[in-house]
């Protein structure tokens, strides 16, 4: 049986598919404010057909990367690994996290998300100038509680500027990043891991 043919008889199959394949949300500064999909690409496991190889001597891109996430410590009281991603325009925490924290959230400064078919949904709050440890260096971000985030904490574009955040990638994959400290200037290299499911 062909894939398109146990797309067609089996629903429950067709809508696993189209739930894996389907864009993630991103924030509106308003319900009524419309900003472009981030898109995300999940690897299905079904068998696919090989590509043929590369010409001889050429060297090409893997079909997909792995997303890269770092180590952070939230308020000296939980270490995680935050993925970091420049094609979010916020820095989002995940509510179970949230939960453990046992910080308020200010629920009057809440954004609403809006998902590529077009359904939207709002943040729980605002961790306002959350304190946020990679290594020895503190930063003070701007966090929006997320209900059902597949993050436990995503580093997006705010996090970047705030930083200059620049990264350095691997042939292999891998990937380090170089952050500066607006407070003290200091210069920091880290490296990243491989993002692993939640």
């Amino acid at each position: 049986m062909s894939m398109r043919e146990l797309l067609g008889v089996s629903p429950d199959v067709r809508k696993l598919v189209k739930d894996m394949v389907t864009t993630k949300k991103v924030p509106t500064e308003e319900a009524t404010d419309t900003t472009k999909p981030v898109q995300v690409a999940l690897m299905s496991k079904t068998k696919r057909a090989s590509l043929p190889d590369p010409p001889a001597g050429m060297i090409v891109a893997k079909e997909v990367e792995s997303l890269r996430t770092i180590e952070v410590n939230i308020a000296g009281k939980i270490k995680i690994d935050a993925l970091v991603d420049d094609g979010s325009q916020i820095i989002g925490i995940h509510r179970d996290i949230w939960r453990k924290l046992g910080i308020p959230a200010r629920s009057d400064h809440t954004l609403t998300m809006e998902a590529a078919n077009s359904s939207k949904s709002s943040t729980a709050g605002l961790l306002p100038h959350l304190e946020v440890w990679i290594g020895s260096h503190v930063f003070y971000l701007q966090v929006q509680v997320v209900d059902d985030a597949s993050y436990d904490m995503l580093l997006g574009r705010p996090f970047h500027a705030l930083t200059r955040l620049n990264c350095q990638h691997h042939s292999d994959g891998g990937a380090d990043i170089i952050l500066r400290d607006p407070n003290t200037g200091a210069v920091i290299r880290c490296p990243t891991k491989e993002r692993v499911d939640r």
